[in-house]
């Protein structure tokens, strides 16, 4: 076999890869209709690209001292020392954040 044909098949396998969680495509639709209903968008997040449920959260961009203060967390300034609410969940990432007791710490959330 062409080596062009074997990158079109390889191409083409990786289209048909299934969700990385088993989830069936009736499954993944249901997921999709239920978030549009709770009013997020559903798409690909995490290191895995899985599709997934992204919520505005109501406290996105008020100020936080720690992450109980918020409906997600509290994303942190280590500059200023200053706190700010997440505008969504889940959240992806590396970032600086205030912990439960108000203790500022870094993260990465694959």
């Amino acid at each position: 076999m062409k080596p062009a044909a074997v990158l079109v098949a390889l191409i083409a396998l990786t289209a048909c890869q299934s969700d990385p969680f088993g989830r069936s495509n009736a499954d993944l639709r249901a997921e999709e209709r239920t978030c549009m209903a709770d009013g997020g968008t559903f798409r690909a997040g995490g290191i895995t690209g899985a599709k997934m449920c992204f919520l505005q959260t109501k406290d996105g961009g008020q100020s936080c001292r720690r992450s109980t203060d918020c409906e997600s967390v509290c994303l942190a300034s280590p500059d200023t020392g200053k706190g700010q609410c997440a505008a969504e969940r889940p959240l992806f990432g590396c970032f600086d954040m205030f912990d439960e007791n108000g203790e500022l710490t870094a993260i990465c959330v694959d």
